[in-house]
């Protein structure tokens, strides 16, 4: 395959530097026309001029549209679960296939996750308990332990000692649930991107994986009396693998040091087990690991520079 001419390459380049111009185009509109000051210019424009010019009006129509665009980004960010009504086209669905939905909304990294979606019908028209009907949820998440919690199914005999249905309570405790699923999930991304084994990371080298990979070579295993024993070093970090939940996670590093993680629902590492290649314990690993799972190299790194300065 021949090379890349100066010509392709002067395209390439100008072929980008217009999809950031459009780009910034889009954020300052978004920014002029979510400014009050420029809504109350153009509509009183618009009410002194009867009838408005054909600019003022696009003007008009490109405003109203982003601010239906600012409610519902709004709404999505305060909100976080949303109520409506569907119909199982199912002829034969229970209560005439009358469904009742909820729409859940995450935010994390600055974007919104696809939302997700419980459907729950009435079992028996005569009563108004629910009864989840689908959904969307991942199975990692403990939906069956919380709807039995919030959303009790009433007894054939009636009995009156058992707990009411609490739907927003339900509602709260699953999205607070998926919450921390993906915020653990970014947690994960974050190390394979610092490592440089994921992501942009990954594909440029001497960026920030190579040097966080270099911080961790020059780590060595400390002795408790805080000497380093050479030839000892950690290596590269290799893979950071994780479990659908995020709940368990493992690195592992060139020199065959592997530390398996028990991760907390809010992303909080509880226990750490490290092993070296021949089988004993890295204790530093294991005292450092602890702590939120976002900051976990940074935490060995600085006890590597530590242990650096400590040097013989």
């Amino acid at each position: 395959m021949d090379p890349p001419s100066q010509l392709d390459t002067d395209i390439v380049a100008i072929r980008a530097q217009i999809s950031l111009l459009r780009q910034r185009r889009t954020n300052l509109s978004s920014v002029l026309l979510s400014s009050p000051s420029i809504a109350t210019r153009l509509h009183r424009a618009s009410h002194s001029t009867k009838p408005p010019p054909p600019s003022l009006a696009r003007a008009l129509t490109v405003l109203s549209k982003q601010a239906r665009h600012n409610q519902t980004a709004l709404h999505r960010i305060c909100a976080g679960a949303t109520a409506y009504r569907v119909r199982d086209p199912d002829p034969h669905a229970v209560d005439e296939g009358r469904v009742l939905g909820i729409q859940i909304e995450v935010f994390v990294n600055r974007a919104f996750v696809p939302p997700y979606h419980l459907l729950l019908h009435r079992p028996s028209p005569a009563s108004p308990a629910l009864k989840i009907h689908h959904h969307t949820i991942p199975p990692c998440i403990p939906l069956a332990p919380l709807a039995a919690a919030y959303l009790p199914q009433p007894s054939a005999a009636g009995d009156p000692a058992r707990p009411a249905q609490n739907l927003p309570r339900l509602v709260r405790a699953l999205r607070r649930e998926l919450v921390a699923y993906h915020l653990r999930l970014a947690a994960v991304e974050k190390l394979r991107v610092e490592a440089g084994v994921s992501g942009p990371a990954a594909e440029k080298e001497g960026e920030l994986g190579d040097v966080l990979n270099a911080e961790m070579e020059m780590g060595m295993e400390m002795r408790r009396g805080g000497r380093r024993r050479r030839g000892h070093g950690r290596g590269r970090v290799v893979a950071v693998v994780a479990d659908a939940a995020a709940r368990e996670v493992r690195c592992e590093w060139s020199s065959g040091l592997t530390a398996r993680m028990k991760v907390s629902k809010d992303g909080v590492v509880e226990k750490v087990v490290a092993r070296t290649a021949e089988g004993g314990r890295d204790w530093e690993v294991e005292m450092k690991g602890k702590g939120h799972l976002g900051g976990l190299f940074g935490r060995l790194g600085q006890e590597a520079r530590r242990g650096e300065s400590r040097g013989d």
